[in-house]
């Protein structure tokens, strides 16, 4: 699984350019520039720019709202005495008003990090835009252009650390190696684990004075409720431009007792894969029961398919009463399908798990 450390956003025309007006009959609100190109610029950056909106009609604009379609950005405003800042913006119905030829500042702060929704892409476009809304009837929001072209500070030896499916109490250390070639003189000073993680880090071989080499070492946490789990470590440093560098992490914590498919990897489903159809397939579900105290104990199998349950059969394997299983189910010689799936649901007596249903799939190879 590849997980990359900066982001791509969706492109949109017209970023950059002349002066931009919103007109009406005896209304025109200005902007000093359409919009503004940050240029190359590193993830983990704060990036600002301001620009001076002017009412060049006759009459007052109400500005109402001001939006924008990135969610990395954030905005302050100057009107009059004011200082408004983002928090208000947002809140404030409506933001003010602009007199005839009286002008306001709107500084626009770019934060290319924070959330791991950003993670997508090793290389990436930002155009988005800021949109000022106001009062006229038949006038659109001033819209101004942010562009710039994302490219990351560091590299990664391993760009996303995947811990799989993690049982319950088990204890997994992963590491990667962070450095970088594009800047120098910079110093890890911190690192940040989300929760179900644990980190921490040291300087590692292979660095030079101006560009350290470091080592990021990620541990999962005892105890950690069911479920999966996709975010990121977060590794702080000293440098004027790069603020931090995320580590995308990922785990599929699993309770107690853990339903194992045939796959690598997989839970909670079974897949055939492509089979012939001329000979009897099967595969196995793996269940194993990490609390002794508690045991499970599979009493009632339902299996049902389409096209055809009579098609498939099950058989429970005890290995270990109360801990661990293994159900095998059989797609028979002469399936007539080409695509078939179906659910097992299985009944217990396990007071956390008293039904349990598990996927099954697969295709049946033409003749």
């Amino acid at each position: 699984m590849r997980c990359s450390l900066v982001f791509f956003f969706g492109l949109l025309s017209g970023v950059c350019g002349p002066e931009s007006a919103v007109s009406g009959d005896e209304q025109s609100l200005v902007a000093d520039a359409q919009g503004h190109d940050f240029g190359e610029v590193f993830y983990g950056e704060l990036l600002t720019h301001t620009f001076t909106i002017t009412n060049q009609g006759t009459r007052d604009i109400t500005l109402e709202r001001v939006k924008h379609t990135c969610k990395c950005a954030t905005s302050r405003m100057w009107i009059g005495d004011e200082i408004l800042d983002d928090d208000t913006i947002s809140r404030r119905k409506p933001v003010g008003v602009l007199h005839p030829g009286e002008s306001t500042r709107l500084e626009v702060i770019v934060d290319l990090s924070g959330e791991t929704e950003h993670i997508e892409g090793s290389k990436g476009l930002l155009r988005k835009q800021v949109e000022i809304h106001n009062d006229g009837r038949d006038v659109s929001p001033l819209m101004l252009g942010i562009s710039a072209a994302i490219r990351p500070a560091f590299e990664l030896e391993t760009e996303c650390l995947d811990f799989g499916p993690v049982k319950r109490g088990e204890s997994r250390v992963l590491s990667t190696h962070l450095w970088s070639t594009s800047i120098d003189h910079y110093s890890v000073t911190g690192v940040d684990a989300p929760s179900g993680f644990g980190a921490s880090w040291t300087e590692a071989e292979g660095g030079t004075e101006e560009q350290p080499r470091y080592r990021v070492d990620v541990n999962v946490v005892p105890e950690v409720p069911p479920g999966q789990v996709s975010k990121a470590v977060t590794v702080k440093l000293f440098h004027p431009r790069v603020r931090e560098v995320r580590i995308p992490v990922k785990a599929l914590f699993l309770s107690d007792v853990s339903f194992l498919g045939n796959q690598p990897g997989s839970v909670d489903v079974l897949d055939f894969g492509t089979i012939t159809g001329e000979e009897d397939s099967s595969v196995e579900l793996h269940i194993v029961n990490a609390n002794p105290d508690k045991p499970y104990v599979p009493e009632r199998i339902e299996l049902s398919a389409r096209p055809v349950s009579d098609s498939f059969r099950q058989e429970l394997i005890e290995i270990r009463k109360g801990a661990e299983y293994k159900i095998r189910v059989t797609a028979t010689k002469g399936i007539a399908a080409r695509y078939f799936q179906g659910i097992l649901v299985i009944h217990s007596s396990h007071a956390d798990l008293p039904k349990k249903a598990i996927r099954f799939k697969g295709l049946v190879q033409p003749k």
